[in-house]
């Protein structure tokens, strides 16, 4: 499980076979699932849940990865059965579907999701993560559960894994260059980050860094803003971000969308402006203490910040309150400058904490 060596008990042989996909199969199945011989099982998910501090998110990937391991393929028809078990007796709000002759699994998700197909039922979500493929319409098998709840996608705390660390990368401030730290990521939490969902950039923000990094990064920063006041240290940390990294859109590096978490930067060799806007905003947020937004303009991100002092520059009034506008993407720029072509456009606001 993402370099950790986990261990669960599963019977030698699953005692079900899937030869035609259809309700009659499901409900055997499901008596030989149910029957007791898969308790084991599940009290090895919750210990494991416990033991490595794993959001709704990463119990998910643990039971993915579990029947791969057992069946030898996460998308067969048994594993979509097993998982679906897995899942409803671990708490989660799931739905077993038929679509092209196959099982699927459907998950209501609190958060949306995006680029998932879902299904809308009683006012959720209901959204398919298998990359099994099939199409055409689903047809719903009568499963539902006493006390089951909807999944969320935000982690309150980043799992537990096994450090392996890359070397470390020297991230440094142009316009401060005693403002510099050299910083190794656990390539396992890394790995973990790559299978997050598409999904709204408050969760990568109120997400934080790991401990890991923050005891790397965070004795550099503090000294460095030791005694300033909240706009000089404002002021560093935005050229931190600013200058440290290098820029190119997602689809540039990746070909795809994706969302960094805070500590992505400092893994990739690039990364770009909503990547900038929730490293900034964690740092601000955790080091300065104050109370920072997202702003999503029609093709931007940025951050704004409420400050204490009285500073000049653009802002925006929220709730009667100033924010003063902080670009992580506009390099050079001090806090209270906007983009000349983001000037007087609006923004969505996007509230963190």
């Amino acid at each position: 499980y993402f370099g950790a060596d986990c261990k669960v008990r599963l019977l030698e042989e699953a005692g079900y076979e899937i030869h035609v996909v259809g309700p009659d199969q499901a409900q055997e199945a499901w008596s030989v699932l149910t029957s007791g011989k898969y308790d084991g099982y599940i009290n090895d998910c919750v210990q494991y849940r416990n033991k490595m501090a794993l959001s709704d998110w990463a119990m998910y990937q643990f039971v993915v990865l579990t029947s791969k391991a057992y069946f030898g393929s996460d998308d067969s028809d048994e594993a979509t059965l097993f998982q679906m078990y897995s899942l409803s007796q671990l708490g989660f709000r799931v739905r077993l579907g038929i679509q092209d002759g196959h099982f699927i699994n459907l998950m209501a998700v609190a958060e949306t999701v995006y680029g998932r197909p879902y299904m809308e039922m009683d006012g959720l979500n209901y959204y398919r993560f298998s990359d099994k493929k099939t199409g055409g319409g689903i047809r719903l098998c009568e499963f539902a559960f006493p006390n089951e709840r909807t999944a969320s996608l935000k982690m309150e705390n980043l799992p537990l894994l096994p450090m392996n660390h890359t070397q470390k990368k020297q991230i440094k401030s142009v316009a401060y260059p005693h403002l510099v730290a050299d910083i190794s990521v656990n390539r396992n939490l890394i790995r973990f980050f790559d299978t997050y969902p598409v999904c709204r950039w408050d969760l990568f923000a109120q997400a934080s860094l790991s401990k890991d990094l923050k005891s790397q990064l965070y004795p550099v920063l503090k000294r460095a803003i030791a005694g300033r006041s909240e706009q000089e240290a404002a002021n560093m940390l935005i050229n931190f971000v600013q200058t440290g990294f290098q820029y190119k859109t997602d689809g540039e590096q990746f070909g795809r969308e994706k969302t960094f978490f805070g500590d992505e930067p400092f893994y990739y060799p690039y990364c770009d402006c909503e990547d900038r806007s929730i490293l900034y905003s964690i740092l601000v947020g955790d080091l300065l203490g104050l109370d920072v937004v997202l702003l999503e303009y029609p093709s931007h991100i940025a951050t704004a910040v409420r400050f204490n002092e009285d500073i000049k520059g653009d802002y925006f009034t929220i709730n009667g309150t100033k924010y003063i506008i902080c670009d992580p993407t506009y390099i050079g720029a001090s806090i209270g400058k906007c983009m000349s072509t983001m000037l007087n456009k609006q923004a969505k606001v996007i509230r963190i904490r």
